[in-house]
């Protein structure tokens, strides 16, 4: 089964694949650019770059979702 990579880690992939293969002088190919990504940069990019939940609030607290909180964050200023 292939692995799900998150869209950010796939630019990442392809633009390794593309340096890779102006270095090499021909095609690389997903597959190899793929493999040496994740063995010379996977994990370290990985730490630098954690995904991003859409479920977490920007702010610290708690926000009310829906029409009840757009109204309460009017009414609140």
């Amino acid at each position: 089964m292939k692995k799900q990579r998150p869209p950010a880690e796939i630019a990442e992939i392809e633009r390794h694949k593309y340096l890779e293969s102006e270095k090499a002088g021909h095609d690389v190919g997903w597959e190899f650019a793929e493999r040496d990504w994740e063995a010379k940069f996977g994990d370290t990019w990985r730490r630098q770059h954690p995904p991003v939940r859409v479920d977490q609030p920007n702010s610290g607290g708690h926000q009310k979702r829906g029409l009840r909180g757009i109204l309460s964050r009017v009414f609140s200023r």
